[in-house]
């Protein structure tokens, strides 16, 4: 990126219900923050199976500086229960995060990110919720510098990540 992000001011709800401020939740953390859906029929499990496969690699004072946070863009259908089951099958540390669609897409524009975009489903399917594909990494200064499109080989992610953190600490 050419020009640093800022870290959204989002507060959302957590899989357990509680009011989670990004901003302040993850100060002094590197963040990797994705936009999704549990129902995804690619783009998000195969983020979620990289990342949890990159997380399980990293040395352990790696992964403790480090929170992943998925945001769901299908509030409706991404209840906690199924926001915690989906995100534990790859990784127990993952957080999920829901809220209303409108603060979404606030963050994603501050974000300068596409919006979510609802597709109908034809002929009663399941609608598809259009998305960014990309990770953002935020340092732990609330920066993100680097946006991990999607299909990033996890040995990319673990060269990286140590490297993030050295540079925003």
């Amino acid at each position: 990126m050419e020009v640093p992000i800022p870290k959204p001011d989002l507060v959302l709800t957590d899989t357990e219900g509680e009011l989670y401020d990004l901003r302040a939740e993850t100060d002094g953390y590197l963040s990797l923050v994705f936009f999704g859906y549990t129902n995804c029929p690619d783009v998000c499990p195969v983020h979620m199976a990289t990342l949890a496969g990159v997380f399980d690699e990293l040395a352990p004072e790696v992964r403790d500086a480090m929170k992943v946070i998925f945001v769901s863009t299908d509030p409706e259908r991404d209840t906690p229960d199924r926001l915690r089951q989906w995100l534990g099958a790859y990784h127990p540390s993952f957080l999920g995060l829901r809220g209303e669609v409108e603060a979404i897409n606030a963050a994603l524009a501050e974000m300068k990110l596409p919006g979510v975009a609802v597709v109908p489903g034809q002929h009663g399917s399941e609608p598809i919720i259009g998305h960014p594909s990309a990770v953002l990494a935020f340092g732990r200064d609330g920066l993100a510098r680097v946006r991990y499109p999607f299909g990033v080989r996890r040995a990319d992610w673990i060269n990286d990540l140590p490297l993030l953190l050295g540079e925003s600490s």
